[in-house]
Formats: C-alpha cells, structure tokens, sequence
C-alpha cells in the first residue's frame, strides 16, 4: 500500500521505500514543486546508501467557485434592492462574470434609477460583484409575491505556465414583494 505524506515544505523525509508516494499541496496551491526526496537503505555489514530526487510535481489549478446568494424585499409599486453576495472560495481566483435570468411575470432589473439595465434573451450581465451595486428589481404594478431567479457566477483560477481553469457556480435567488393597498377612489356630485 502506498505512503501519503501532506506537503508542508519543500523538504520531506521518508524512512520506508518510496513507491506509491503521494504529495498533498497546501490548499488552494497551484503551480510547480520540487520536494526533495532522500531514500536510504541499510546495506547491513556493508554500511548504508542513500540517493536524493527532486522531482518537479505539477499541481494544475482548478478553480473551486464562489459560495452565494441572492435576495431582495421590498413593496408592490417600488424599486426592490437586489442583494448578491458571491465570495471566492479561493481567494486567489477571479470573479470573471455574473449572469442574472430568469426573472418572472414581467419583472425587470433597473438601476436605482429605474432606468432598465441591458440584457439579451432575458439575462443581465455584469462584470463584477461590485457592478451589481445599486440594481433593483421593477415588477409590474400590482403584482407581488415571491419571484425566483437564477445566478451564475464564472470564476478563473490560474498559475504561470499551467493551463488555466474555470468554473460557474449556479444558484438560485428569491425577491419578495409585498402587497400594498391602494385604497378606493371615490367622485360623484
């Protein structure tokens, strides 16, 4: 059966035979390391032998997401704020995109503003989580309860020399709008 041993410096030590060796980099670590491995073998009578490898071990990134929500609340008739949190799950990585679709029964994303954001087939992109400041969401008047949506969220992870690496990480969102009376309106003599 094979030996593990978790990387911690660029130095290990191992007492029994080398096969089967695996290197557990540290967490989130992508790019080159060249361990040094020194075996030793007792030649009994005739003393010992050693030999040193240092093997270079390519560890590729792979890009582990964004951990995330969406939200918002707010009343009938008004611009609700759209919260969006997307944290790296490796802070060494990029955010590369946010897309923003599904959004129903008419609803639309706004700047505070009210102005209507650019979108294309019902999705609303942005560069950034930042970029999302300030948005809201318009439903139609008169029209309230809970609105589901769906997030992506496009993250990179890279090392110099290697291929890099992506992923999108999809959630789903919820707005809340609640209902206001508008009260009646009367006329006559």
């Amino acid at each position: 059966m094979g030996r593990h041993i978790e990387f911690i410096s660029h130095t290990s030590t191992v007492v029994l035979g080398l096969h089967g060796i695996e290197v557990t980099p540290p967490q989130h670590y992508s790019g080159v390391i060249s361990p040094t491995f020194t075996a030793v073998a007792d030649l009994g009578l005739s003393g010992t032998s050693s030999g040193t490898a240092v093997p270079d071990i390519t560890v590729l990134p792979v890009s582990d997401g964004v951990s995330g929500s969406a939200s918002g609340s707010g009343s009938e008739g008004s611009l609700v704020p759209l919260n969006v949190s997307a944290t790296l799950i490796d802070p060494s990585e990029t955010i590369t995109g946010i897309r923003i679709s599904g959004l129903s029964n008419g609803a639309i994303l706004t700047d505070a503003a009210g102005n209507q954001l650019p979108q294309v087939g019902g999705v609303y992109s942005f560069a950034s989580v930042a970029a999302l400041a300030g948005v809201h969401v318009k439903s139609p008047d008169y029209l309230h309860g809970t609105r589901s949506f769906q997030v992506e969220v496009d993250t990179l992870d890279t090392a110099p020399g290697l291929p890099s690496s992506s992923k999108t990480t999809s959630f789903a969102g919820a707005v809340t709008v609640v209902a206001v009376a508008d009260g009646a309106t009367f006329s006559g003599p």
